[in-house]
């Protein structure tokens, strides 16, 4: 890793909001390593604790990505899934054109609360 993605990664973490057992992560910047950067702050908000899934919203080229993880208990390919990615149930992700992040950060808490209500015991 370059220096400025570890610190863009750190960046990343530290700004995470947690909802409802997940850890939501917004970067506004747009950088070379961005994909990577998401990637690895998703990796890394699993390590907090009373996290069970993590999502970064990232802006890419004429698109927003987003990189989501989970330790097993909430599956992230479906949430993608409802947001026109997949991946698998602990490592998935989405690119969302046609909207800016803040639309797209609305979209994913929507999308966690509908897995979460479709899913709770």
């Amino acid at each position: 890793d370059s220096i400025d993605t570890y610190r863009e990664k750190v960046e990343i973490v530290c700004s995470s909001n947690i909802y409802r057992g997940c850890a939501v992560s917004v970067s506004k910047v747009h950088t070379d390593d961005i994909r990577l950067a998401a990637a690895q702050a998703a990796d890394e908000m699993l390590n907090i604790a009373d996290i069970h899934a993590s999502i970064v919203v990232y802006p890419i080229e004429n698109a927003v990505g987003i990189s989501a993880r989970s330790l097993g208990d909430i599956n992230v390919q479906l949430i993608m899934e409802n947001l026109g990615g997949g991946g698998h149930s602990t490592v998935a992700g989405a690119q969302v054109r046609d909207k800016n992040i803040d639309m797209v950060v609305e979209d994913v808490i929507n999308a966690v609360d509908e897995y979460l209500s479709n899913n709770e015991n």
